[in-house]
């Protein structure tokens, strides 16, 4: 039993502790979400960041995460109600790129967070580039 106590009040998160960072931009997970690892079970979204909450804080969730994102340099190019694109400059140049999407099922939301792969500030190829 004292083993049990001691490795409880180890693993016990201090007062004044950060909460966990959330990747793929560290930032605390706000609540009243929670992480989830496996995406729901979505296998579309391997290699996603996932969090889940109730359904009915939705737009709540995606406001503050906007606001949050924005604080950290994020700035929104593209979006919906339920999905958002956000770009952020790159110290060395060309911009990183990040896709909030929110899919509501049935009483709760999965918040889903990928990275754009390349450089998301990039012209596109034009129509008659050689493939």
């Amino acid at each position: 039993m004292l083993i049990a106590a001691l490795i409880a009040i180890l693993s016990a998160p201090v007062a004044g502790q950060a909460a966990p960072l959330f990747r793929p931009f560290d930032a605390p997970v706000i609540a009243p979400a929670v992480a989830a690892p496996d995406c729901g079970g979505e296998t579309a979204f391997t290699g996603a960041t996932c969090l889940t909450a109730p359904a009915g804080q939705t737009d709540a969730l995606i406001q503050a995460y906007s606001d949050r994102l924005y604080t950290l340099s994020w700035i929104e190019v593209d979006g919906s109600d339920r999905r958002r694109a956000f770009v952020r400059r790159r110290d060395g140049g060309g911009c990183d790129g990040l896709q909030m999407l929110a899919v509501e099922r049935g009483d709760t939301v999965l918040l889903v967070f990928a990275r754009t792969p390349g450089d998301a500030c990039a012209a596109p190829p034009s129509a008659g580039a050689a493939a």
